[in-house]
């Protein structure tokens, strides 16, 4: 039977990979024969989409640096885990659909991928991110999910169905994010939700103590990045100055906009954290080059930071403290001075009370930060 040109399409983009193959190679995953590979290389060659190169007599093709696949930060999926990839997804939404009569939701699905691939060892390009794990390559409810054909693909539809029976009941994201943030003991991800969750509550001098105890908490489990600990410890040095100039009696307006500034700097704080998550957990895969993430996650991380500077910068104002940064370079802690270089203009905050010092110095140690 002739196939269609979306379906031959398909067939060619999902052969080709980041590695240099021949023409042939790729004809042989696509199912193709070589005259219409040929023909569909040099036309995506031609858009830009695929890399020719050459080796001898051999011409060779493959995917971009950047490539558009609507990855992650644009990180690159090899053909092989994407072919998994979307298997998983397919085959979990005609699952959940036939056992609930609805479709899931995007972050059940990646649940599910991230438990598929726990269960048999996939080394899927998944890591923890904003809202637990997820794939590089994202779950998309309007794609029609095409896959190649892969030696553990009825292995691989038995676990999926063991995790949708497993995830059914958990209907809410809240609800699934927790269960998963516990099966999998990850203690930095529940404490998240914890702080986050607090926004929610009042904003008194009491609830503000508690949220500085449960950052306090976090320090231990946060990523071993030298720069990312420093601004938060430095949040937590600036919540104990609002916690110090706060008051029951304040006035209602003012102690809900110190609190919305509040979990907005934290929000951005999170992302920051987030990624450095992801940069640890994608090099646990052994998937990428150290190299390569920085280039991919670095300028996100950049912006990020620069935000949350300028938030934390609004949190002083607006809770009528001192001006908490100073632009004095003897001022500058050394793992400031180093800060600045990546951003521009990291500032230094003012020195704490010598209690509030030691409490967070004591942190610090414990994750061998002296």
């Amino acid at each position: 039977m002739r196939r269609s040109i979306r379906n031959v399409a398909d067939s060619i983009k999902l052969a080709v990979s980041m590695e240099e193959q021949s023409i042939l190679e790729i004809a042989k995953k696509a199912n193709l024969d070589w005259a219409t590979t040929q023909k569909w290389l040099e036309a995506l060659t031609s858009m830009g989409m695929v890399i020719e190169t050459s080796k001898g007599n051999r011409r060779l093709f493959r995917l971009p640096d950047t490539v558009d696949q609507k990855t992650l930060f644009g990180i690159p999926v090899k053909t092989d885990d994407a072919n998994t990839i979307r298997y998983i997804y397919s085959t979990t939404r005609k699952l959940w659909k036939e056992k609930t009569g609805e479709y899931p939701s995007r972050s059940h699905v990646q649940k599910v991928l991230a438990q598929v691939n726990k269960d048999l060892n996939l080394s899927l390009p998944i890591g923890w991110y904003l809202y637990g794990e997820v794939c590089i390559l994202p779950y998309d409810s309007d794609i029609e999910y095409n896959f190649v054909n892969f030696e553990k693909k009825d292995i691989v539809k038995v676990s999926v169905e063991k995790a949708v029976n497993e995830l059914l009941p958990l209907k809410s994201t809240r609800k699934l994010r927790n269960y998963l943030y516990e099966k999998n003991h990850n203690e930095l991800y529940l404490h998240k939700e914890k702080v986050s969750y607090m926004r929610y509550g009042s904003p008194t001098f009491e609830s503000i103590e508690t949220l500085i105890h449960l950052l306090l908490e976090m320090i231990p489990f946060l990523p071993k990045n030298r720069e990312t600990t420093q601004l938060f410890t430095e949040y937590i040095g600036v919540l104990l100055d609002v916690k110090k100039s706060f008051s029951n009696k304040m006035d209602h307006e003012q102690s809900m906009k110190i609190w919305s500034f509040i979990f907005n700097s934290f929000d951005v704080l999170w992302s920051i954290i987030a990624i450095e998550s992801l940069r640890e957990t994608l090099l646990e895969t052994k998937k990428y080059p150290a190299e390569m993430l920085e280039a991919r996650l670095s300028p996100r991380l950049v912006e990020q930071q620069d935000s949350f500077i300028t938030l934390v910068q609004q949190l002083s104002e607006v809770s009528e403290l001192e001006k908490m940064y100073e632009m004095n370079e003897s001022d500058l802690t050394p793992e400031m001075r180093k800060l600045r270089k990546i951003k521009g203009s990291v500032k230094h905050v003012e020195h704490k009370g010598e209690a509030d010092e030691k409490e967070v110095s004591e942190s610090l140690r414990k994750l061998g930060f002296d």
